[in-house]
């Protein structure tokens, strides 16, 4: 079924000194207008069994514009309390199930189904989950996960595997992969070291990569195990073939990692474009959480260029921060922002009783962390209220095409006085961190979550999927930008040469007036960076140089972080500009010397420093007396020697042929010539 969920937006981000808060707002006023444009409402679909529990982990854009999801579903299992199996669900573009899939938009693979535990416990058969998943250029899904050890073998069929399994577009496991269409990879044998009690078992990352080979890589985790002196879980990459074999030529036998005394919480990888693969992880130093991100060469070796010998570590809250790391991806800018949850150090007041924040962090490319963004480096939401015990968690983010950062996840804990609760949670935060709205999604139960995401279609439909009250659950949400509207106008349409002229810009986002940068240019070249105000204009000077003829005014709004661009132009029409031409001479020159004739040429409106140019002609009646070039250096006054003329009263004439920019125009004096 559909339905709307019920939103709750209250989001208190962590501000820039420690203890220091304030209230994000669906509309924020920044630099680009409306960057915090309130989110649209989420769709919900509850792709849950009603008659067993079941939930989702991962998610990965399908082909045909949805997604796939996978997780697990219990299944009756025996003598065992339960058997899980793995759960893929196919969802169109808005979340509801594709019903021409599988069963109803639902299929479910058991791998282990028969359990032979030497050691049984209250969950046996309870182990089999998919993690993560993605589709390959054929449509075929490569999902990862765990699953019960080998039940051939009494003594460690209790452990707990990674495996890889590849279907086909019809929900079918590929019988050409691993064995029967997956492959078990066993890292250890779970136990402590001497094998007297059961250890730490290996553990699947939440997503798999493909590389352009087909071979494919994973994160994963190497659990303890009896004859080694590993007493503690360390984060891995594991590479298979495409045919899903362990690649020798990868790390160690098609393993790599990078141990550490800690026990590391593997959760997430990301497979960089220059083939090298990061693993996200967290471990216990002293007395809290820190990220531990290993980076791998394409080979698989340690790549030294990050962090200290290819694992990077910080508290990226500062002293007495805490921080897990989930989901990690790479922004335009080269840098990495990391999900997860935590809080900066140095918290007093309401704001020490809160429980953990979901955060986002920055690192650089050689894994220090980038202190330029955000709050030197570091984002937290706060869910409600400080002091209210809320634990909020990212589990994982995605990129929009704008460079908006979309994290997903779950906020819960039980406030004083207050039944507990737990939400999924979705986060929009501009590129350069900047906070944004926070969407509380309720499924209906105390836990709910989300856990893998993904777009589909132009790259702004996030979809998410998780569990809440039981049952499996999809949320999509289109975070398309919201449009804007770019307007200019004209004082006037057509003006003369050098006359005083000016446009006005208007900008509204999302139907309302918007402050934001507007890039004006004419015939295509840059006029000005034009700063509308809040009431959505502004007002700039065309300028007054304008040659005579069609002008092309265009006013350009790039948009922004969650708001589309907009553009709009005008025309304006430069015509000639009107000129007047004098003459002066004297009152009377002898018929024996030649008279001088001062010609000046002014020119109406023209801005201060442009002058008349162009030819001047004098004539007396129909005879041509003298002509002339006026240059700019003449600033517009040009003096021209007459020739010696007849005993009379003579009417001079000038002429002034105008040019591309001014108008002609002429004038007339009387000049006596005397014996």
């Amino acid at each position: 079924m559909h339905q709307h969920s019920g939103l709750r937006r209250y989001a208190r981000v962590i501000g820039a000194a420690a203890g220091a808060g304030v209230v994000a707002s669906a509309l924020t006023a920044v630099t680009i207008p409306a960057a915090f444009a309130a989110l649209p409402d989420p769709t919900v679909t509850n792709q849950g069994n009603p008659a067993v529990a079941d939930a989702l982990n991962g998610t990965a854009a399908s082909p045909e514009g949805g997604a796939y999801s996978v997780g697990y579903e219990v299944v009756p299992a025996g003598d065992y309390l339960t058997n899980r199996a793995i759960l893929i669900t196919k969802s169109n573009a808005d979340g509801s199930l594709d019903t021409t899939w599988g069963t109803g938009g639902r299929k479910t693979l058991d791998l282990v189904s028969s359990f032979h535990e030497s050691l049984p416990t209250a969950t046996g058969g309870a182990k089999e989950v998919a993690t993560g998943v993605t589709v390959d250029n054929q449509g075929r899904l490569l999902i990862v996960g765990q699953v019960e050890g080998a039940q051939a073998d009494a003594e460690t069929a209790v452990d707990t595997d990674v495996f890889v399994a590849r279907v086909h577009p019809n929900g079918n496991l590929d019988a050409s992969f691993g064995g029967g269409g997956w492959t078990r990879i066993s890292l250890s044998d779970g136990y402590a070291s001497g094998g007297a009690t059961l250890g730490v078992s290996d553990a699947a990352g939440y997503d798999v990569h493909l590389r352009p080979n087909r071979k494919i890589v994973i994160p994963a985790a190497i659990g303890t195990d009896t004859d080694s002196t590993r007493t503690a879980r360390d984060a891995a990459a594991v590479q298979l073939t495409a045919g899903g074999k362990l690649d020798a030529s990868f790390g160690d036998g098609g393993v790599a990692s990078i141990p550490t005394p800690q026990g590391d919480n593997l959760r997430r990888g990301l497979l960089d474009d220059d083939g090298s693969f990061f693993v996200t992880a967290y471990a216990n130093v002293g007395s809290n959480n820190q990220p531990f991100i290993s980076k791998f060469t394409p080979s698989g070796e340690p790549d030294e260029s990050w962090g200290d010998d290819g694992l990077a570590t910080t508290y990226p809250g500062g002293n007495g921060g805490f921080a897990e790391a989930y989901g990690m991806r790479k922004g335009a800018d080269g840098n990495y922002t990391v999900t997860g949850y935590g809080y900066r150090g140095g918290r007093t007041g309401d704001e020490a009783l809160n429980s953990v924040d979901a955060i986002i962090f920055s690192l650089k490319p050689d894994g220090s962390l980038n202190r330029d963004w955000a709050d030197r480096g570091f984002l937290a939401y706060h869910v409600g209220e400080n002091g209210n015990s809320s634990g909020d968690r990212h589990r994982d983010h995605v990129l929009l095409p704008d460079g908006r950062i979309v994290g997903i996840g779950g906020t819960g804990g039980a406030p004083t006085g207050q039944p507990a609760r737990g939400d999924a949670i979705i986060t929009v935060t501009n590129a350069d961190g900047t906070p944004g709205e926070v969407k509380v999604v309720d499924f209906g139960g105390t836990d709910d979550q989300v856990w893998g995401v993904t777009t589909v279609g132009d790259g702004y439909t996030v979809i998410a999927s998780g569990w809440g009250n039981g049952d499996s659950n999809v949320i999509s949400i289109d975070l398309s930008p919201v449009a804007s509207e770019t307007s200019l106008s004209l004082g006037s349409s057509s003006a003369a040469y050098g006359a005083a002229n000016t446009a006005t810009i208007g900008l509204s986002v999302d139907g309302a007036a918007a402050a934001g940068s507007v890039d004006v240019t004419v015939d295509g070249e840059a006029l000005e960076t034009v700063a509308v105000s809040d009431s959505g204009e502004a007002t700039v000077d065309l300028p007054r140089t304008l040659a005579v003829g069609s002008h092309e005014v265009e006013a350009t709004f790039a948009g922004g972080e969650g708001v589309a661009a907009s553009s709009a132009s005008a025309t304006v029409e430069v015509t000639k500009a009107a000129t007047g031409t004098t003459v002066k001479l004297p009152k009377q020159v002898k018929s024996s010397k030649k008279a001088t004739a001062t010609i000046k040429v002014t020119a109406d409106g023209v801005p201060a420093g442009v002058s008349a140019t162009g030819k001047v002609t004098v004539k007396s009646g129909s005879k041509t007396l003298a002509t002339a070039n006026l240059k700019a250096s003449d600033k517009g006054t040009v003096k021209v020697k007459l020739p010696k003329l007849a005993v009379k009263t003579h009417t001079v004439r000038v002429t002034y042929a105008g040019n591309a920019n001014l108008k002609k125009s002429s004038g007339k004096a009387k000049l006596k010539v005397v014996k």
